[in-house]
Formats: C-alpha cells, sequence, structure tokens
C-alpha cells in the first residue's frame, strides 16, 4: 500500500541537491534539517528501545499540538529517520513504525497496514460440481478484513508481531469516528496487556483530547500527552540557515534575516514557508545571495500565503460562532509576547459578550491552536500572535464597512 505522502517522503529522502526545493511547507513531510524536538525524539527513542526488547508500552502517547507545528513531521522523522536521533541504531530497527491516517484505516486491516499486503484468506477448497468453480490448492482468494473490535485487533497484533515488535502511529487520529479510535486504543492496550510487543501513538490538535475522553473517560488517564509547541527561535533560526546553506545560499544580511525569523514566529509551517518563498525567489532571480531585495521579493509571497492561511482560519472562527471571543482574546495579547491567566481571559469573555460559559469558549479556542495552554500552569500563549491581529484587523474593517453600509441607507 503506496500512499500519496509516503512517495513523496521517499522522493524528498532522494532528491537531488541541486535544483529541488528543499522546504516542504504542507506537504506532511519532516524537513531536511530537523531541530528543536530533543526532548520528544528521547522519548520515542525510548519507546523503540523498549519495544526492541519485547517489553509492550503498556500506555498509548497522544501528540497534540495545534496545526502546522510539526506532528506529522516528528512522526516522519521517527518512521525513517532513527539514526538521527537514537545511539543505537541497530537495536531500535527490529522495530517496525508504521504511520497511518484515518483514510488508510478506513480502507484497510491492520494486516495490509503493518504488511503492506493485502491480507489473504484461509485457502479454499472447492471442488468443482456441475460446471461450478474449483478454486485450485494452494489458491488465495483476496480479501480485505477490516479489524473492528478490541479483541479482533488483539488477536491480529499477536499474529503480526510473532517476528517483529511494531509501533503504530496514527497521524491525525482526531478524524477518526468514535468506535474505530475507541475499538483501537482497546485493542492495542489489550494486546500490550498480554505481553505483545506492540505500541500506539495517536497524534491529532488539541481536540483530540476531547475526543478520547468523550468516548472513554480513562483513556486519557491511560495514556501519557506529549504536548507539542512551537519552536525555540535559536531552532527555527537554525534549520532555516542551515537549510539554505546545504541549497547552496549565503545569509548576505545577518539582520534582514533575523527579521525573517522574528515574522515566522517560531512557528514551524512559517518557517517552511518562509523558507520555501527565500528559495523559490532566489531561483527567479538566479541569485543565491541572501540579502534585502531578495528577502523583500520573498516576504511579500509569504505574506500572501500567510495572510491566504489567516482567512481560512477567520472564517472557521466566524463558522463556530467563536469570531467575537477571538477578537476579545487578542485585544488581551495585543502588544505583549507573556502568556495571560485564564481568570484574566474568562473574565474578560463574560463581562465584553456577557456570557456565562467563558471557560468552555477558552477551552474551544484551545482545541483550534487559536490560545495554547502553558504546561502545569492555567495561563495561555497565544498560539500565532499575528493570527490574532488579523483577526483585530478584519474585525475592524468590517465594523467599518458595516458602519458605512448603514449611513448609506
Amino acid at each position: 500500500m503506496f500512499s500519496t505522502h509516503r512517495v513523496l517522503a521517499w522522493l524528498i529522502m532522494n532528491r537531488s541537491p541541486v535544483g529541488i526545493n528543499p522546504f516542504v511547507p504542507g506537504y506532511n513531510l519532516a524537513p531536511e534539517v530537523f531541530l528543536g524536538r530533543d526532548h520528544e525524539l528521547k522519548k520515542f527513542c525510548d519507546v523503540l528501545n523498549r519495544l526492541s526488547k519485547g517489553t509492550p508500552l503498556s500506555r498509548c502517547i497522544v501528540l497534540y499540538g495545534p496545526r502546522g507545528n510539526g506532528k506529522t513531521s516528528l512522526l516522519s522523522v521517527v518512521e525513517h529517520r532513527r539514526e538521527q536521533f537514537c545511539n543505537d541504531t541497530k537495536q531500535v530497527e527490529k522495530v517496525k513504525v508504521v504511520v497511518v491516517r484515518p483514510e488508510d484505516i478506513r480502507k484497510a486491516g491492520l494486516y495490509e497496514l503493518i504488511t503492506g499486503q493485502q491480507e489473504p484468506s484461509e485457502v479454499e477448497r472447492k471442488e468443482r460440481v456441475q460446471g461450478r468453480l474449483q478454486i485450485a490448492k494452494g489458491e488465495l482468494e483476496k480479501t480485505v478484513k477490516l479489524d473492528r473490535s478490541p479483541e479482533r485487533i488483539s488477536k491480529s497484533l499477536r499474529s503480526l508481531t510473532a517476528s517483529q515488535p511494531v509501533l503504530m502511529c496514527v497521524d491525525e487520529a482526531h478524524l477518526l469516528d468514535s468506535d474505530t479510535l475507541g475499538d483501537l486504543f482497546q485493542g492495542f492496550q489489550t494486546a500490550a496487556s498480554s505481553n505483545v510487543a506492540v505500541g500506539l501513538v495517536l497524534s491529532g490538535t488539541p481536540h483530540l483530547q476531547t475526543h478520547l475522553r468523550t468516548i472513554n473517560d480513562s483513556f486519557i488517564t491511560r495514556s501519557d500527552l506529549m504536548p507539542l509547541g512551537r519552536l525555540d527561535r535559536e531552532s527555527a533560526e537554525l534549520g532555516l540557515r542551515r537549510t539554505l546553506e546545504r541549497a547552496g545560499y549565503t545569509i548576505a544580511e545577518e539582520k534582514a534575516f533575523s527579521e525573517v525569523v522574528d515574522e515566522t514566529q517560531n512557528y514551524p509551517y512559517f518557517v517552511q514557508l518562509y523558507g520555501s518563498a527565500i528559495w523559490e525567489s532566489g531561483e527567479n532571480m538566479g541569485v543565491t545571495r541572501v540579502d534585502n531585495e531578495l528577502i523583500a521579493d520573498a516576504r511579500e509571497a509569504f505574506i500572501h500565503e500567510r495572510d491566504t492561511m489567516y482567512q481560512d482560519r477567520f472564517q472557521e472562527l466566524v463558522a463556530l460562532g467563536l469570531i467575537d471571543a477571538a477578537e476579545v482574546v487578542a485585544g488581551l495579547f495585543e502588544g505583549t509576547s507573556e502568556p495571560v491567566d485564564g481568570s484574566i481571559l474568562v473574565g474578560a469573555l463574560e463581562n465584553s459578550l456577557e456570557c456565562t460559559n467563558g471557560e468552555e469558549v477558552v477551552g474551544d479556542l484551545a482545541e483550534l491552536g487559536y490560545l495554547w495552554p502553558r504546561e502545569k500552569t492555567d495561563s495561555y500563549e497565544a498560539g500565532i500572535a499575528s493570527l490574532m491581529s488579523y483577526v483585530s484587523k478584519e474585525q475592524a474593517t468590517l465594523r467599518r464597512e458595516a458602519e458605512r453600509y448603514w449611513k448609506r441607507t
């Protein structure tokens, strides 16, 4: 089974270094230079070492974070680049890492997902009677078996891991229906409790936690949570710089380049998007010096793509009835990069919107990645600060247009 993103991954990893854009914004692939995720990769290395020794992963890993924070890239590195983050590569290579998406799970059973081959049924023997078809000895009738019950999933895993431990990573798991997600969770944990060398990683937006709690209150308590926020500035800067240098570019204007890094806000998607724009501008202009002129050209393309994404997010907030709340929250973050206490957010929402469910609204905005909760505190950071600025600007524009309309009528 060869999905499109697996083919793209192969092409990226095997590309010629000349003439191909090394940046991968929105391609569901790991960038060439992957930095800033040491803590998460250490955790995955520990998991792979454990599985390689035949010890099951008794707790599910729930990897969550806003869209564009690099969850899919992280899973791609775990699947394809173990030598970059594990010292004992020979040991962890014993584990089969499988990254699947909801559409894969809907189409195939565990056998096909893990082995890449369609599952054969038991050999059928049929005798030819009055012209009916006989299936010859040894011939296999191919069928797709959708493993739906936890018991069958556990049984399949015991058979499939007899020769090799398996770590299955489900990307975009928040898009799975409740029955499938619940059965998958229970099936893997049942297998692990029976000493089957398997592990399960569920990756998705912050809504994934709510989805799991809705299915079964105990799912979160039986999981290890792995939040994935934005990069630190050093990793964002080094990732951008090293990728450009590997592609033959030189940073000629350090001040202008530093401003580019600032504009990415350490958001992994923006790092790739801006890097891609710089590379494309360099190709179009026939230059490899990253100077003020090249950056100015790239900035125009970056802003266009960024604002297109922001417009989509804005419309999403409108459709969910959260745009007024998003504007109130944006006002609290205006002019500051510091986190805001949850109680202040709730109070501002309830006072401004005259609502009584401020805490629920904060939770809804956090699930969308508009807000990002800080670990072990009751405070929040802006998911993407410039998205909040965009929301404020668009709302102000819409109000002015509405005022002009009513004046005319």
